[in-house]
């Protein structure tokens, strides 16, 4: 296949303030404000232009759980990264494939953070933005020749319509140049149309967050401040509003808060859930050993409150902290454990080599999500499968949330997950934001025109995620480019260089 070069002509990225309708807690951090970033690469093809996009929250203590650190310093330097990995795109080689220019990229960036003291994980979020953005532009450009044009423009779409691809046909048809066996030899030889399904399913499970201060009931609402926004607040009005049928559970470092807590959500579950429901813990690098960990779960095992919310669970999160979490061998730990959880990294999964030293000490296998890189996904897929077949056991993947939201982020890492056929997946952006009430009016028109299976509109005509008997469908993000079938104008928001750090929305 003769496979089509690009240029990266520019990236810059622009800032927007976002404010949460309720405090989100999870690990060492608590969410209200952050800075919700786009990041656009414009890309050449001989005469041809494209610009494509990409969105991400800038979310202090989840890159790095430093407790030592401001999440004032923690967003500067998550700025930094950024502006970082914009440089390194614009600087790179000349003509090449998508997947050449990511791998030149990448391994840039993780040498330069190396240099600055930034952790591994948030190198690759800055990598993963110019990833994203690079692949967008790419289907826009029409691959190998077709279309394109248009200008640099100043947001999303700017190749032509008629031309530009779904990343669906550009991923099965390889055109980007993806090469598995460059990030895991032993898949060498295989494309990713050989392990990935036949096409991306429309439909997908949400697995609703359950944060730790999150209100259960609606009596839990006499305390505090909550929103009254026309959505639902508790876990219980949730349940009836969305239908929901999956959950993700979050827990701490204190052993008796979270036998409690789980056990009032379990007696919520099994009252007002399904019977079939299904849920999930995480940690979010909670425990700093495995010691404390396996207390714990010993404590868990042996509540009879839990007993059969624990046939329900399918999984443990990243329990441990990233220092400890890999040099552990759980198999040995667990050996005389009545119960053994399944458990899968997450943070922990930081650069490209990652899995399999996760897999070699007993995890059972990693998580989806976006800022850690579409590419590695693919590959980390591959190998999971690939282990399967030779091992029989049954690995995981599964895909969770960065409290994504629209109108790009969300929609672009629903495109890439379904691509990669995972049947549900964490989705908590439409619990703690309101829709796209962060962000101009102009958007909201366009966002429900081009994507009325996803939105629906509220009483004040805001933009907010249709959840129906627990599923989101999204087959309008597989219609062209990399999930957005919109233009977005860019120059709404403010220069990331130019931006003061301020959160005020």
């Amino acid at each position: 296949m003769n496979l089509p070069k690009i240029k990266i002509r520019e990236a810059r990225a622009c800032i927007q303030p976002v404010e949460t309708r309720m405090p989100f807690r999870f690990g060492i951090a608590e969410m209200r404000r952050m800075p919700h970033l786009f990041l656009r690469v414009t890309l050449e093809q001989g005469n041809a232009q494209a610009t494509g996009l990409a969105a991400d929250h800038l979310v202090p203590k989840w890159f790095t759980k430093n407790p030592r650190t401001t999440c004032d310093e923690d967003i500067r330097e998550m700025r930094e990264v950024v502006l970082e990995a914009c440089r390194i795109a614009e600087d790179a080689a000349g003509e090449s494939t998508p997947f050449a220019l990511w791998w030149e990229i990448y391994h840039e960036q993780q040498r330069r953070a190396k240099v600055r003291g930034w952790p591994p994980l948030l190198a690759s979020f800055g990598a993963s933005l110019i990833e994203r953005a690079l692949l967008d532009a790419f289907c826009r450009l029409g691959v190998g020749g077709g279309g394109g044009g248009g200008g640099s423009g100043s947001g999303s779409g700017s190749g032509s319509g008629s031309a530009i691809k779904p990343f669906s046909a550009v991923l099965r048809e390889n055109s980007a140049g993806i090469e598995l066996g460059r990030i895991y030899p032993e898949l060498s030889g295989i494309a990713p149309a050989d392990i990935l399904p036949s096409r991306p399913s429309d439909r997908v499970f949400a697995r609703h967050t359950i944060g730790l201060s999150d209100p259960l009931t609606d009596d839990d609402l006499r305390n505090g401040e909550w929103p009254v926004d026309g959505l639902p607040v508790s876990l219980r009005a949730c349940i009836r509003h969305y239908g929901l049928v999956r959950f993700k559970i979050k827990i701490s470092d204190d052993t008796e808060k979270n036998i409690e807590r789980l056990t009032a959500i379990a007696s919520l579950l099994e009252r007002a859930a399904p019977p079939d429901y299904q849920c999930t813990l995480d940690g979010n690098e909670s425990y700093r050993s495995i010691e404390y960990f396996l207390d714990f779960w010993n404590r868990l095992i042996r509540t009879k409150a839990l007993e059969s919310w624990l046939d329900h669970l399918l999984f443990v999160e990243q329990p441990l902290h990233r220092d400890v979490a890999l040099g552990t061998d759980l198999r040995k730990v667990f050996a005389d454990c009545p119960r053994v959880p399944r458990m899968l990294i997450d943070e922990s999964d930081a650069t490209i080599d990652t899995l399999p030293q996760a897999l070699a000490c007993g995890y059972e296998g990693t998580t989806h999500k976006n800022c850690k890189g579409v590419f590695k996904s693919v590959a980390n897929l591959g190998l999971l499968k690939h282990r399967t077949r030779e091992s029989g056991a049954a690995f995981l993947f599964s895909g969770e949330d960065l409290s994504n939201i629209g109108p790009v982020a969300l929609l672009q890492d629903l495109c890439v997950a379904q691509n990669l056929g995972l049947t549900d997946l964490e989705r908590n952006g439409h619990h703690y934001f309101r829709g796209l009430s962060n962000f101009p009016r102009e958007l909201w028109t366009s966002l429900l025109k081009e994507h009325s299976d996803l939105y629906q509109e509220l009483h004040d005509g805001c933009p907010a995620v249709r959840i129906v008997n627990g599923e989101i469908s999204c087959a309008s993000v597989h219609r062209r480019g990399l999930g957005t079938s919109f233009d977005l104008d860019t120059a709404l928001f403010t220069p990331l260089e130019a931006w003061s750090g301020e959160l005020q929305p």
